[in-house]
């Protein structure tokens, strides 16, 4: 809007040339919260149902090639999104309805990779956590650690819900849109950027571990103490 009231066919050219690759970025960002997610709430329910095992299965190296993995792989899955904004129908040939139809088993297939998928593992390991906490005594510090995990998973969880709703339902008819989903999708694309966001600042106030490990990981500790000794 604010493009428009300086010369509109600026803004025009600038939303159509910006807008594939803001939305490759969002959608790929997204999944990869999704996932990243996962892997949290999978992580926890090692800690409390193997607890003994759980320094031999869960290792920093491991950590850091799934999270890799993760990343590059909702990267390369999201490429079909850029293109797909940039490619215009021409429904009068063979090859532009196939590539409709394409898009339409692509965009039904990511949505439930981003959102369903996702939800349904986030909520089965949520639910086994909860009933394994309380069967398990575990020290303080994990326990608060492992509150504040499923404190984060079930605010993700509350917000991807409506987004995978109207995946199953809406995502299908990208080219002939309904302008009430479409503004939907806006709300709901929106709550996910929302929790994406505030992630480490529920880690960051609920665990004082985590803001410890997040110190070492950036040195802050060491630049401290070399500002008191100059």
């Amino acid at each position: 809007m604010l493009g428009r009231t300086v010369s509109s066919t600026v803004s025009d050219r600038a939303y159509k040339s910006l807008a594939p690759y803001a939305h490759y970025l969002f959608n790929s960002t997204m999944t990869c919260t999704a996932w990243i997610t996962v892997t949290i709430a999978t992580e926890r329910f090692i800690c409390v149902r193997y607890a003994q095992k759980y320094r031999r299965i869960v290792t920093h190296t491991r950590a850091v090639i799934i999270s890799v993995f993760i990343v590059i792989t909702t990267l390369t899955l999201s490429v079909p999104l850029e293109l797909r904004c940039a490619f215009t129908a021409n429904q009068t040939t063979e090859k532009s309805e196939t590539l409709i139809t394409f898009s339409k088993a692509y965009n039904l297939c990511y949505y439930i990779l981003r959102a369903l998928i996702p939800l349904v593992i986030i909520t089965v390991l949520s639910i086994l956590i909860l009933l394994r906490l309380k069967k398990t005594r575990l020290r303080k510090a994990k326990k608060k650690a492992t509150k504040t995990l499923l404190l984060t998973i079930i605010s993700f969880v509350v917000c991807i819900l409506p987004d995978a709703i109207l995946s199953s339902y809406g995502r299908l008819f990208y080219h002939e849109p309904d302008y009430l989903l479409l503004g939907i999708a806006e709300i709901t694309d929106f709550l996910l950027l929302f929790i994406s966001t505030t992630n480490i600042i529920l880690y960051g106030c609920s665990c004082q571990q985590f803001m410890q490990q997040l110190k070492s990981i950036f040195h802050c500790d060491q630049r401290r103490r070399r500002r008191l000794r100059v």
